[in-house]
């Protein structure tokens, strides 16, 4: 299966797009609540609870796996404008200067699959017991 969102990579240093399957206790958890779902054991209602704590469990408010979203070009108001210029003059031959943006956003893994949590839940349950190989997203 595949669900990609964004994540901060921090061996790299990069944000990359990541496939919340590709985390091996998570992906076990899902097949474990899959197979009760399938054979009968729990209903959707339950498969779906299931599905959300444990996405909560490995995905939310963790640090390793927030980026930040923010506007393009990046929105700064008159006090970060002050301090920039200030940081700019003591040090005017530096190559780069960080900004602290107005409007921005920390996002984790939960919030990108909260989204469209319906739809998540729905792919698991229809396309879980599928192998890679058959499913087009996999390649």
């Amino acid at each position: 299966m595949t669900w990609n969102v964004f994540r901060h990579n921090i061996n790299k240093g990069e944000i990359e797009i990541w496939n919340v399957f590709n985390h091996h206790s998570f992906t076990l958890f899902v097949e474990k609540a899959l197979k009760l779902y399938k054979t009968n054991k729990i209903d959707y209602q339950e498969f779906d609870k299931r599905i959300k704590t444990e996405a909560q469990y490995y995905f939310w408010s963790k640090s390793e796996h927030k980026v930040i979203i923010a506007s393009w070009p990046p929105y700064v108001d008159k006090v970060e404008l002050q301090r920039l210029a200030s940081e700019v003059a003591k040090e005017p031959t530096k190559y780069h200067y960080n900004i602290e943006p107005t409007v921005a956003e920390k996002v984790d893994i939960y919030d990108q699959l909260n989204l469209n949590w319906d739809a998540f839940v729905n792919y698991i349950a229809t396309f879980g017991d599928q192998p890679a190989k058959e499913l087009e997203l996999d390649r």
